[in-house]
């Protein structure tokens, strides 16, 4: 059976066509002869190349002039002008081997020393690379720090602001007034009445005050004195003195305040009066 074996070099076709005559012994043994011919031919081609140096000069010709007496004497007899011609080839092909190993030798040297400058050059641009990302990372981490930092400050800052403006939102909506009456005195005797006293208390400066004063009894004599200023006070009974036991007091002037609370006293015939009060609109 013929097989066709597989190569990857130039002139592939060539070895093929061998394999399918000659079986695969005689094909590979045809690829090691391509293989050796591939890589003496640049070789072969620098040698020949030295062609031109060698007939433009008188090189050979001197070389020939030396080496023939000398192979003349050692023979005992001239030579003809065949191996004369012999000589000039030998010693022309053996010139151009030397040239041509001279050339391929500097190539190889101007190569190798090619190559350790860009190796160098690439070791130093290696550590400048190297230097430049270690200062590269330290400038991160720096500014990692920094970003993190200014987070920071920018989370407490909200906070702040947040803070801030739900105070500022308290403080908008208005504080529900509080009155708060509070009994002081109560059953004095003062010209043979009972008298009561009470401090009226609010949260807020505020104004006007509106109270009324219940018993279960008739109320008398109703005074309100606010400290430092008593004045713009209206007060009354309803039905008339002795006669209600409810008393109306409505503070116009001045305005009632946290600091300065208003002082309500009242008389009523009989001890031990069940008072109480509030409010009104």
């Amino acid at each position: 059976m013929i097989r066709q074996i597989d190569v990857s070099f130039t002139g592939s076709t060539f070895v093929q066509i061998f394999a399918k005559q000659g079986g695969e012994a005689y094909a590979s043994a045809m690829w090691h002869i391509w293989h050796i011919l591939s890589e003496v031919s640049p070789f072969l081609g620098s040698v020949f190349s030295h062609w031109q140096i060698w007939l433009s000069g008188g090189g050979i010709l001197g070389l020939i002039a030396i080496i023939v007496p000398q192979v003349e004497k050692l023979c005992g007899k001239s030579l003809s002008k065949r191996t004369h011609v012999y000589l000039f080839l030998i010693a022309f092909f053996l010139c151009a081997c030397f040239l041509s190993w001279v050339d391929k030798d500097d190539a190889l040297k101007s190569e190798q020393r090619g190559r350790k400058e860009d190796s160098a050059k690439s070791q130093g641009d290696y550590g400048k690379l190297q230097g430049d990302c270690n200062s590269l990372s330290s400038q991160f981490q720096y500014k990692s720090g920094v970003v993190d930092a200014l987070a920071s400050q920018n989370r407490d800052q909200q906070n702040t602001i947040n803070n801030c403006q739900t105070q500022a939102v308290k403080l908008l909506v208005p504080i529900p007034l509080q009155v708060v009456p509070i009994a002081i005195t109560k059953d004095k005797d003062v010209d043979g009445k009972w008298q009561d006293v009470w401090v009226v208390v609010v949260n807020k400066r505020t104004s006007p005050v509106n109270l009324a004063i219940q018993c279960d009894q008739n109320v008398s004599d109703v005074r309100v004195n606010v400290p430092e200023d008593g004045r713009g006070v209206r007060y009354g009974t309803r039905g008339g003195e002795g006669m209600s036991n409810v008393a109306l007091v409505d503070l116009k002037f001045p305005d009632a305040t946290p600091t300065n609370p208003m002082i309500v006293s009242f008389r009523h015939r009989l001890p031990k009066a069940n008072c109480r009060m509030e409010r009104t609109e």
